[in-house]
């Protein structure tokens, strides 16, 4: 009789710690599915804001033919930042393949780690302190391996952390080349009778959206984050002395009466029957007063 109770003390420590092992290998694995996430996200937009200096290299290349030797100066610079930026490119490019090298490692060390947790089994144990000393050293070593997959995760969020800073590298070049063709189209001369051309603003607008959108997702710790910021107020006090103007969407209520184009998703966290911004696609760009591009945005809601 005391050998069955001992034996049934022993199956409860042996389910206690089975459950404390599963819970914490959960907690990891859904930290790793966060992380992945996350830095699929700044894959992407590291690859279109790529594609978004290339463009605005063909662009500055024409305005240089307009004002000739005037600009051949600020062409050798850009040229250096071009040089710049692919070197950059090419370091995230690298980054990222051994980003995604480190995940399949550690998704290596926690199927492992699953794959023990379920090899492990009561049923066999025929002595009771054998039992007890084998759920010991189980749970011991387990324990070890999960502070390594702690310490891969650790690497993971490093890593990312040094993606944002180029992100943000990147962002502040881009930066300099857009303040750098306002001030060639403010110094072309216009007739009074042309219609302004608002195409450069407009593409400002939309670069300064996915700036902003970028940073209100980094933390303000961030290498050369406040900088950048300082950049972006600039250019939109730049743009207000213009009779241009940026209306502010982003985290505000929405309504029926927006002249907005608007994708909707559920979000069952909100408050139940309210409509939020959650994301500036596009902006809604006035001048003197007037609508020239109307707001792509998603809300999210609770209806």
């Amino acid at each position: 009789m005391k050998a069955r109770i001992t034996l049934m003390v022993l199956m409860l420590t042996a389910g206690i710690c089975q459950a404390q092992i599963d819970s914490l290998y959960q907690a990891q694995q859904h930290k790793i599915e966060v992380l992945e996430r996350e830095t699929r996200s700044l894959k992407n937009d590291v690859s279109y804001l790529t594609r978004q200096m290339n463009t605005l290299q063909a662009q500055m290349n024409n305005l240089s033919r307009e004002v000739g030797q005037k600009i051949e100066g600020q062409q050798m610079a850009l040229d250096g930042i071009s040089n710049e930026v692919n070197a950059n490119t090419e370091s995230i490019a690298n980054t990222s393949a051994a980003l995604g090298e480190r995940i399949e490692q550690t998704n290596g060390k926690t199927d492992v780690v699953a794959s023990s947790l379920r090899g492990r089994t009561i049923g066999g144990i025929i002595v009771a302190l054998a039992l007890l000393i084998l759920s010991v050293l189980v749970y011991l070593l387990l324990r070890k391996r999960i502070s390594k997959g702690d310490s891969a995760i650790e690497e993971i969020e490093q890593t990312q952390k040094r993606l944002q800073e180029e992100s943000v590298k990147l962002d502040s070049k881009l930066v300099e080349l857009l303040e750098g063709q306002m001030k060639v189209a403010e110094n072309k001369p216009v007739s009074a009778s042309s219609t302004p051309d608002h195409a450069l603003a407009l593409k400002v607008a939309d670069e300064i959206t996915r700036i902003e959108t970028n940073l209100s997702r980094m933390d303000a710790s961030i290498r050369g984050y406040k900088q950048l910021m300082a950049s972006v107020k600039r250019i939109k006090d730049n743009f207000m002395a213009n009779g241009y103007e940026l209306v502010e969407m982003l985290g505000k209520p929405y309504n029926e009466g927006m002249r907005v184009n608007a994708d909707f998703v559920i979000d069952e966290d909100l408050e139940e029957g309210k409509r939020v911004i959650t994301t500036v696609t596009k902006p809604q760009v006035n001048y003197n007063g007037e609508m020239i591009q109307k707001a792509t945005i998603t809300v999210s809601q609770n209806i």
